[in-house]
């Protein structure tokens, strides 16, 4: 399972002020999207532009390489 918060202040005009991005369930802490939250600010709160930092974050994503796991896989798995 995997969650994402959103913080996102628009201005008057249309312009995301402030954005903040962080996802859980996707390494062994929460993981902040500083690129993709970087990508929105001062332009406009269009679906495409959304889009565009969603790819962002998922290609910076590598949640194996930051994972730890809680146990030893290989204590809990049988041995064929």
């Amino acid at each position: 399972m995997a969650g994402v918060a959103a913080i996102v202040t628009l201005g008057d005009d249309g312009l995301c002020r402030y954005v903040r991005l962080a996802f859980c369930g996707v390494a062994d802490r929460p993981w902040h999207a500083d690129d993709a939250a970087r990508s929105l600010i001062w332009h406009c709160s269009h679906r495409e532009r959304f889009t565009q930092a969603a790819e962002l974050a998922m290609g910076a994503m590598d949640p194996a390489a930051t994972f730890t796991p809680a146990v030893d896989i290989n204590a809990i798995l049988p041995v064929c």
